[in-house]
């Protein structure tokens, strides 16, 4: 019976190593784009929280005292 993986079978040191570090520099980039694209969504989250909602609340506001201004007018 046979026992054992045969991942390293044939392989030496050297080509284990560069494999080990391509691997790492494809985590490091893929890291880096994550960590990019994570600042990204939250410069756009403080940006409509801070910007666009306040707008939208007073757009919002403004409507509903002018209903509201219509109905006891009446």
């Amino acid at each position: 019976m046979k026992t054992g993986g045969m991942l390293f079978k044939g392989k030496g040191a050297g080509s284990i190593q560069k494999q080990e570090d391509d691997i790492r520099a494809r985590l490091g980039t893929a890291n880096d784009a994550f960590r990019k694209s994570v600042q990204d969504y939250q410069t756009l989250r403080q940006e409509y929280f801070n910007f666009q909602l306040p707008k939208i609340l007073r757009v919002g506001d403004v409507a509903y005292s002018q209903k509201d201004a219509d109905i006891c007018s009446c």
